[in-house]
């Protein structure tokens, strides 16, 4: 324990002197992009900060990127109190290091290299550490002709699809990747996007990740863009080996299709979005949806700038386990935060019914605030929190979950500096008290530091 605890400081020591003296000697770079999660997605092809746009000969360049994140986190009565968890915190250690090679405008070679810890917790996740990996290494072929474009992704890589269907997993100290091959076309209004991936397990060794047997994602989606509008349509297959859901562990394929849309009209934003889902779960046939509809109204004007958002979020529960006929929904990697990062529900037999104000006091800060309701489209279903986990004894009685409220902040006060927040709870329903149960409460806060 000693051992691991001074490798990890003395790594967080090397990494902060590292990531804060190319900081400051960025301040002054010229057209430097913003910084973002996708980090091979930062044009740094007019900079001249240290470490960026070195160039190796003609028509090739690389640069050389880092991040780091420290993230606490404490979770009181975790999962309701009524899987046995006992009340933890813990503190999360995240460190990346990337190259970015581009051969003049049509092929990148992106590598990311990762180092994890996690001190303190004592329900470890599988997401937790990895003393060090590969998180990426792609190949991208890009091509373009008359106002179109088109690329080719082979490899490791990250995904981030929709809200609530393929999360890149940031909440977690691991994020998720896959093995694979991804094309992207976009030509005028429309872009189309299709995919064949194998979602990556990870170990805690040095270079030993691999992939998960017998699971994989393919499909794709469709969408035209208007003026102040967008459709989208999507199709795709995730098969999972044994998956465990409504009581029942069994090899899982779901085949996913549905559309969606979102409009803006002056202060006002809309968007929403029906799934559905069919295949099998074992000897039962799977008829599942899933569904969302939001409403937002901005005040651009006012101080902080504030908006609000009415949503609603939907996911089909099983009405009757004995008809052989599975009807709870499972999408294959919804957002972590979508709900709260205390992953107190997930998206299976669901509704949540939420009022949402956001502002911002200031152009680095932001100010969340949510209020929302739970409940059980199904009683004959489970209460499901994070990973699609039932909680024992749920089924039957009321469908009221509780009342969760979420608070959180995010704060960027520099460029190279991102500092986040979140405290959240659920006040639980009698049926859940009548378990046995309590009001689980969840707190993190983050620093993180980005070249």
């Amino acid at each position: 324990m000693i051992v691991h605890i001074l490798s990890m400081v003395t790594r967080a020591f090397f990494f902060t002197v590292f990531a804060l003296s190319l900081g400051a000697t960025s301040a002054a770079a010229q057209e430097a992009p913003r910084l973002s999660n996708d980090r091979w997605s930062e044009d740094w092809s007019q900079s001249d900060a240290p470490f960026k746009n070195i160039a190796l000969g003609p028509n090739l360049w690389v640069d050389f990127g880092a991040d780091a994140r420290w993230k606490f986190e404490s979770a009181t009565t975790p999962r309701f109190g009524l899987t046995g968890a006992d009340d933890d915190s813990w503190l999360q250690q995240r460190l990346l290091a990337h190259a970015n090679l581009r051969a003049g405008e049509h092929a990148r070679l992106f590598v990311e290299l990762g180092a994890f810890d996690v001190i303190g917790r004592d329900s470890p996740s599988s997401n937790d550490d990895n003393r060090f990996d590969v998180s990426q290494a792609f190949l991208d072929l890009d091509g373009a002709w008359n106002g179109s474009s088109a690329r080719l992704r082979i490899g490791r890589q990250e995904l981030d699809l929709f809200d609530r269907f393929l999360d890149a997993g940031d909440s977690s100290n691991i994020r998720r990747h896959y093995e694979g091959a991804r094309f992207t076309l976009n030509a005028g209004p429309w872009e189309a996007e299709a995919l064949s991936v194998n979602p990556i397990a990870n170990d805690t060794g040095i270079f030993d990740d691999s992939v998960v047997p017998g699971e994989h994602i393919y499909g794709g989606f469709v969408t035209r863009s208007f003026e102040s509008a967008w459709l989208r349509a999507l199709y795709f297959d995730h098969a999972r080996r044994s998956f465990n859901l409504a009581g029942d562990t069994s090899n899982d394929r779901r085949r996913t299709f549905g559309i969606g849309a979102g409009a803006e009209s002056g202060p006002y934003e809309a968007e929403f979005e029906i799934l559905g889902q069919e295949g099998d779960h074992g000897a039962q046939d799977v008829e599942a949806w899933g569904a969302y509809a939001g409403l937002t109204r901005s005040f651009a004007d006012a101080p902080w700038s504030p908006s609000v958002t009415a949503r609603v979020t939907y996911g089909s529960g099983d009405s009757d386990p004995t008809d052989g006929t599975l009807e709870t929904y499972a999408t294959p990697i919804p957002r972590g935060s979508w709900f709260s990062e205390g992953g107190f529900t997930s998206h299976s037999n669901i509704i949540e019914a939420a009022l949402e104000v956001s502002a911002r006091p200031h152009s680095d800060l932001r100010l969340d605030a949510k209020l929302a309701g739970l409940w059980r489209p199904e009683d004959g279903d489970f209460v499901y929190v994070s990973s699609h986990t039932a909680l024992p004894g749920s089924r039957g009685g009321d469908e009221f979950i509780g009342l969760a409220p979420r608070l959180r902040f995010t704060w960027n006060p520099a460029r190279h500096v991102t500092v986040r927040g979140e405290w959240t709870m659920v006040a639980a329903s009698d049926r859940i008290e009548s378990l046995g149960g309590g009001d689980p409460q969840y707190v993190n806060f983050s620093v993180a530091l980005r070249y």
